[in-house]
């Protein structure tokens, strides 16, 4: 016993078998620390709706995560994934544009477009896909990865503030202070005569009456501290060179915006407002959007709890 226990040969072998035991160990925590990181990987994916994927160009195989296929409501190995299997999911208004758009990625190295799909069980949801490709030495695309992110709340919730705004009787604002517009509803085009494009293209200090820009400036200065503003009564300009007189109602919001509803009230006298009617006016429009929705919806910030 002695003798084999100081033989070279066998405590050459222990020690191999030593250190494989050593690797195979850290093999398993290696597995095992892979494994809770597609754990936390796919749980974020579940929480947050998206998903990631990457297709090989040149031999045309796709790869999703688990986040894709809970997307797309199909399970892992339940048919083999290629870019043509992935157009078929998506909705036939939007088939074209997305081939042309992630094959044209494929010479402008990426693209970002918003598009309806149909998952397994008929359900339609719509999807942000992002995709970025990748180059060989030569420059030749080889490779493309991305996410595909559901927006349908996103979208409904868009969609909501779209009727609050079209279908008020009201002209209502988003603007910026210096003069930028960033969204109104169809009423502007029904009272000053101009297209929305045309309005926002020009900006509200290009509109207000030269008699009109420097109280108007000041009423703004005063939101910028925090204020609100009731029956602020200034002039737009019409298309066809007349001026309407408007009456506002504005809160300034913290993020540096101004949201504003104003009425015209050109064909009729102004009288002075009185406490109750000024009660009257913020009670009608206190269920406005909070300055959190406002920036998601129409400048694609997003605000975490």
């Amino acid at each position: 016993m002695i003798e084999k226990q100081n033989n070279p040969k066998l405590k050459g072998h222990f020690l191999q078998s030593a250190a494989l035991l050593n690797m195979l160990e850290d093999l398993e925590e290696e597995k095992e620390k892979l494994k809770e990181s597609e754990e936390l990987l796919s749980s974020a994916e579940k929480i947050a709706k998206f998903g990631g994927w990457s297709w090989n160009v040149l031999t045309n195989q796709v790869k999703w995560t688990n986040g894709i296929y809970t997307l797309f409501g199909v399970k892992p190995g339940e048919f083999k994934i290629t870019f043509e299997a992935y157009l078929g999911f998506v909705h036939p208004k939007d088939k074209a544009r997305a081939k042309k758009d992630i094959l044209g990625a494929l010479k402008t190295g990426g693209f970002t477009h918003e598009i309806t799909i149909i998952r397994k069980d008929g359900v339609q949801r719509k999807n942000r896909v992002k995709g970025e490709t990748i180059y060989n030495e030569n420059q030749k695309p080889i490779r493309m990865i991305g996410t595909s992110l559901d927006i349908t709340a996103e979208q409904e919730k868009e969609e909501k503030f779209e009727d609050l705004f079209n279908l008020s009787p009201d002209m209502m604002l988003i603007a910026k202070p210096d003069g930028d517009i960033i969204k109104i509803n169809n009423t502007w085009e029904k009272v000053l005569g101009y297209k929305k494009d045309e309005i926002i293209k020009m900006g509200w200090t290009k509109l207000v009456h030269p008699d009109d820009i420097k109280k108007t400036k000041e009423t703004v200065k005063r939101q910028l501290k925090g204020n609100s503003v009731v029956s602020f009564i200034n002039r737009y300009k019409h298309k066809d060179g007349s001026y309407i007189t408007l009456e506002w109602q504005a809160t300034y919001v913290k993020n540096g915006l101004v949201y504003a509803i104003a009425r015209d009230i050109s064909k009729r006298e102004i009288p002075k407002a009185s406490d109750k009617a000024i009660e009257k006016l913020f009670s009608k429009y206190k269920d406005m959007p909070s300055r959190e929705e406002i920036e998601e919806v129409f400048l694609g910030k997003k605000h975490t709890v």
